[in-house]
């Protein structure tokens, strides 16, 4: 019996300007206590990708990202009247 295909992401491109958080996500140190719960979530997430690649980049490459986290924190700490 053939295998039936299931649809949704495969093959995942990570990319972070926190190199603490990229190496340890890569195992290439031990987790820090404080992302450990969500390294842990993030590592059983990546076990069903065909392939992922994790790099680190420095935040003036990661100039959008860098803008859509400080506006999101703006509007989140916004008052909605």
């Amino acid at each position: 019996m053939a295998s039936k295909q299931q649809p949704g992401v495969k093959n995942l491109l990570i990319e972070g300007d926190n190199a603490t958080v990229i190496r340890a996500l890569r195992g290439e140190i031990s987790t820090p206590w404080t992302i450990a719960a969500i390294n842990k979530d993030v590592n059983k997430f990546l076990i069903t990708m065909a392939s992922v690649s994790i790099s680190h980049v420095y935040r003036e490459a990661n100039i959008a990202a860098d803008w859509l986290s400080k506006t999101g924190q703006t509007v989140f700490n916004s008052k909605v009247n």
